[in-house]
């Protein structure tokens, strides 16, 4: 398998994934800015990562399906809880609500000039992508209080998920270390072997830039 992946992005999570998982792959870095290239294209044509090369599934993209697909091929690490339990709908819910609500404000956020054809409107729009993603890291920092994973007793690939946004809160305002429930989760998953492999291999620490992805 090839794990294609921008460092500090959401494809972060399949790469401590895989780790945890120990099953062969190879991570091939995508520079920033590098993801219109058209020898890109060819992997993924909406120029997104992560994208992951499988021999016998073709290449699956978006981070909630590339962890479903990691989680289910090394049933032993336990990443992902078997059909029809609870547990793994939770999982499910969890990434789609990451992936769909979480994600897009920090788009809004740091790319605000793309969500309007008004230099007047960006900061608005700033203000109001800040102002949600306070709101969704208070509902985190609530729903993990009395817990270590967000799932049932044990890790699994909705806490390697949820680490990334909790990573880059660190650089927000507010920032994930004020949610002390969430900062703790985050601390969590960054002290495992597997992510620190993940992010060595990637060349970025728990604390990233100022501001923005990376």
């Amino acid at each position: 398998m090839k794990l294609y992946y921008l460092a500090g992005s959401c494809a972060l999570a399949p790469h401590i994934a895989l780790e945890h998982s120990g099953l062969a792959y190879e991570a091939v870095r995508v520079e920033r800015g590098k993801q219109s290239a058209p020898s890109y294209l060819a992997v993924n044509p909406l120029g997104r990562v992560p994208a992951l090369v499988t021999a016998g599934h073709g290449t699956i993209t978006e981070a909630p399906a590339v962890l479903f697909y990691i989680a289910d091929l090394a049933p032993d690490t336990a990443l992902l809880a078997g059909a029809g339990t609870r547990e793994r709908y939770e999982a499910l819910t969890w990434m789609a609500y990451l992936a769909s609500t979480v994600h897009p404000a920090l788009g809004r956020l740091w790319r605000a000039e793309r969500f309007s054809s008004e230099a007047t409107c960006v900061g608005s729009v700033e203000r109001a992508a800040a102002d949600q993603l306070a709101g969704d890291f208070a509902y985190i920092d609530k729903q993990i209080a009395d817990r270590d994973w967000i799932v049932g007793k044990g890790l699994s690939v909705a806490d390697l998920h949820l680490f990334v946004f909790g990573r880059l809160g660190l650089r927000l305002t507010p920032s994930t270390r004020e949610f002390p429930n969430f900062y703790r989760h985050t601390l969590l998953v960054a002290d495992m072997p597997a992510t620190k492999r993940a992010m060595a291999h990637q060349e970025i620490k728990l604390e990233g830039p100022a501001s923005g992805p990376g």
